[in-house]
């Protein structure tokens, strides 16, 4: 018997004694076999230790100092990029989580998860101006122009206005879906993936259609549409897997947030999560020598990229992407979540838009990915409590949305 630390409990260990909540409540009795749910739920309740069979001193011992080893690795990279934070309030309660997930990677050897962890090195010296053109570019002439970047793909007008249509079925529906073959693959990944959980495969499209509904359908095709539509991008430029990963979770998390303030048709903020930074792409196509400066300037001075960008060319990625999503028709209140997701009380809506706002903060401090910014901003304390999340939540949020972002990212063929 000992006592063994939550984060190093494993599938399968027994309980050698009673299990109780911090308040003194029994939630586990002595010979639990704990599960992956039970060990989710004392991390939930803030259980710190369990005393589990078959392990001796000595073991527990080294365990231990191993941990230790690794939360002292993690808090030294998580403390690279996160803001001073005060005990006890949001902030530090997704550095906690944070450092955690690190530790997590750490331990897992994940490469891939510490590099966008870690990728935050300060250039020694500031990036010189050499080479940057001396006439700052004019907004009106972002969208358009010589990039093919402003019109999406046929299939989401064609998927819209069939959805639109009073006779549309399932059938109708799934007519037009399958003349996309990428579309139609992913939607049967999708439904056939543990976030629906049936017991059989689904095979057909019309059948894949009627089980993932028509705002959900219509949610898929805009998703596709809009990743196809940057596919085309040069790496050189930016990294757009690493990109798009950065969307989906930021999406995620906001569809998360928006559930959990119980708003209807909370896909609007999966949607606008994924388009929240499509400007800031357009930005490094057009301008790939301001935005490779910015990018120095922002580490060097640890200044928020979007606060660089203003500096550079004038403007920012929020209003780039305002015109651009203007340009493919896309209604409120994705448009106005997306354009004003760092300024959430000049929207029409600053309660949702804070929502999009604390999504797009998480998921930049998650490192799942990367748009382009390194250092987290101080926490804005104005705009959390405008968003009504409870920071007690958050701990289940982040353990959901970790689940549903890696489900999302295989069936988006990023992961």
């Amino acid at each position: 018997m000992g006592l063994v630390s939550t984060s190093r409990l494993s599938e399968g260990m027994i309980l050698a004694d009673d299990l109780s909540t911090p308040a003194g409540r029994k939630i586990l009795g002595r010979g639990t076999s704990l599960s992956e749910k039970h060990i989710s739920m004392m991390k939930v309740w803030g259980i710190a230790f369990a005393d589990v069979e078959g392990l001796d001193q000595e073991e527990l011992l080294s365990r231990e100092r191993s941990l230790l080893e690794t939360m002292d690795r993690s808090d030294s990279i998580v403390r690279s990029f996160f803001p001073s934070h005060q005990d006890g309030g949001p902030c530090s309660e997704i550095f906690h989580l944070c450092r955690e997930r690190c530790a997590r990677l750490i331990e897992e050897e994940d490469s891939d998860g510490l590099f966008d962890m870690t990728d935050h090195r300060r250039p020694e010296t500031l990036p010189s101006r050499e080479g940057l053109p001396v006439e700052r570019p004019r907004l009106s002439e972002i969208i358009g122009g010589d990039v093919p970047l402003s019109s999406l793909p046929d299939i989401y007008f064609k998927i819209r206005e069939v959805i639109q249509s009073p006779v549309s079925s399932a059938t109708s529906i799934a007519r037009v879906v399958g003349t996309d073959p990428n579309l139609s693959l992913r939607l049967l990944r999708l439904v056939n993936s543990a976030f629906y959980g049936f017991p059989t495969p689904i095979r057909s499209i019309s059948r894949a259609v009627a089980i993932v509904g028509i705002k959900e359908l219509s949610s898929l095709a805009l998703a596709v549409s809009t990743m196809n539509a940057f596919d085309h991008i040069p790496s050189s430029y930016v990294d757009m897997r690493s990109f798009w990963k950065h969307s989906v979770t930021c999406g995620v998390l906001a569809r998360i947030f928006a559930s959990r303030r119980k708003i209807r048709r909370d896909d609007h903020f999966f949607l606008a999560g994924l388009l929240h930074d499509v400007g800031r792409a357009i930005l490094y196509v057009r301008f790939p020598s301001h935005m490779s400066h910015g990018l120095g300037v922002s580490r060097f001075f640890r200044l928020p990229l979007t606060e660089v960008e203003r500096r550079l060319v004038g403007f920012d990625h929020g209003q780039v992407t305002f015109r651009l999503l203007e340009s493919w028709r896309i209604p409120e209140p994705i448009l106005g979540m997306a354009s004003w997701h760092h300024e959430p009380l000049s929207s029409e809506n600053p309660e949702e838009t804070s929502l999009l706002w604390i999504a797009d903060w998480m998921a930049n401090a998650m490192k799942i990915g990367s748009s382009g910014t390194f250092y987290l901003p101080p926490l804005d304390e104005e705009l959390w409590e405008l968003t009504g999340i409870h920071k007690e939540e958050l701990r289940s949020v982040f353990d959901q949305a970790e689940r549903q972002i890696e489900e999302i990212l295989r069936i988006f063929f990023i992961a």
